[in-house]
């Protein structure tokens, strides 16, 4: 028998305790615990510019509703006109009906300053308590919860309402929501009508004096009549720009159903169109009546338009250029001194088109704002005194859908 030598012997030792240590190995990789999954990564959220918050979901979109786990719940697309949800009847409950004698009271033709009062008269046709939560009304009425919040099968209530015409004039048509727990018609609408005349007529109805050259004063007398024929007392006239002076002449020994006012315009404002009005504090409670003027204050400067329109367009669209034009109204010379609007994207440019008598300016609007309506101005600094001309710029931005 061949010996072997001490070096295969070696070489043979080291082999054989490699393989136990592998085998060793994989025995204890077999039987330990498999390691936990490696959760998924978490749902990436957009933020706004400018914020952190993530956008709200779209109204026609659906979102888990925290009360059911797992569920989905329906987000309505929000209305102004929308109101709050009401309770659900509890489970088990016959259900009321609510019926309405009369929807719709038309008070026929009443004056300015008077009251009508009307009962609605709602009926529970159901098997259930009819409940009414609330009485929601709009301008021009008064709406009074009923006493008799819970109508019985079979009973019946009133809401009673009371209409104020106040100072309208003309055709009014007012509604109350009443809001009660019948499930097929939680909001019932009771409609109001009726046709308001006028308690004091002016003469001549309203003041339109067209152009009138600033620094020049206009005097212009108006009465104003009781169309009742019965008299009436004035405690104060009140003019809502500073340049209309109002004053009440005295009485001039009639009947005392007519007054006369004397307004004196001194037209020192801004150059341009103007729109005020003249109101008379009278014995007659919750009548105020009132008149308007108008007219344009004309400087040695012309400004077309006086108020500008831009158009409609979308976020991804650019508004058209568009242009004043400054003209001498005589034979001065005229210059533009300076030229500011009122945000940093409506930019203004100047230029001359014929020296010293007529200008341009062009508006641009860069970059396009955010949506919705605006209405911004430009006032332009001329040769005329101060203060500037001022116009109105508006334009609407759509949305991109």
């Amino acid at each position: 028998m061949n010996r072997l030598s001490p070096l295969y012997v070696l070489w043979l030792g080291l082999s054989l305790a490699a393989v136990a240590l592998f085998a060793e190995a994989v025995r204890g990789f077999a039987s330990a615990p498999a390691p936990a999954p490696i959760p998924p990564p978490p749902p990436v959220v957009a933020s706004r510019p400018g914020g952190d918050d993530p956008p709200p979901p779209r109204p026609d979109t659906e979102v888990p509703a925290p009360a059911a786990p797992g569920g989905v719940q329906r987000v309505p697309a929000p209305s102004a006109a929308a109101l709050p949800p009401l309770p659900p009847l509890p489970a088990g409950e016959p259900p009321p009906r609510i019926q309405v004698d009369r929807d719709t009271v038309d008070f026929g033709t009443l004056l300015q300053g008077t009251e009508a009062p009307h009962a609605f008269v709602v009926r529970n046709a159901g098997r259930g308590i009819l409940r009414i939560f609330e009485v929601v009304q709009s301008c021009g009425c008064m709406a009074l919860m009923p006493e008799k919040r819970d109508i019985p099968p079979g009973g019946s209530g009133e809401v009673r309402i009371v209409f104020k015409a106040g100072n309208y004039v003309g055709p009014q048509h007012k509604t109350v929501a009443v809001r009660t727990n019948d499930p097929a018609r939680p909001v019932t609408v009771l409609h109001v009508k009726s046709v308001v005349d006028p308690l004091f007529l002016f003469d001549p109805p309203a003041l339109t004096l067209g152009e009138l050259p600033r620094g020049v004063p206009v005097v212009r007398e108006i009465s104003i009549r009781e169309t009742q024929g019965r008299p009436f007392a004035v405690g104060s006239v009140h003019a809502t720009l500073a340049f209309l002076e109002p004053e009440l002449l005295p009485d001039d020994g009639g009947a005392g159903a007519t007054r006369r006012l004397r307004l004196t315009i001194r037209p020192d404002g801004a150059p341009g169109g103007f729109v005020g009005h003249v109101s008379l504090k009278v014995d007659r409670p919750g009548v105020t009546p009132t008149f308007v003027v108008q007219g344009i204050i004309a400087g040695e400067v012309g400004v077309f338009p006086q108020s500008l329109f831009l158009g409609m367009v979308r976020q991804d669209q650019a508004f058209p250029v568009q242009s004043l034009v400054l003209r001498a109204r005589g034979d001065a010379p005229i210059a533009v001194k300076g030229i500011e609007t009122s945000v940093p994207w409506l930019k203004a440019e100047l230029k001359t088109v014929i020296p010293d008598k007529v200008f341009q300016v062009d508006l641009t609007v860069d970059p396009t704002p955010p949506p919705g309506r605006f209405e911004e101005t430009v006032r332009i600094a001329t040769s005329d005194p101060p203060p500037p001309y001022t116009v109105t710029v508006s334009g609407v931005v759509r949305k991109i859908h």
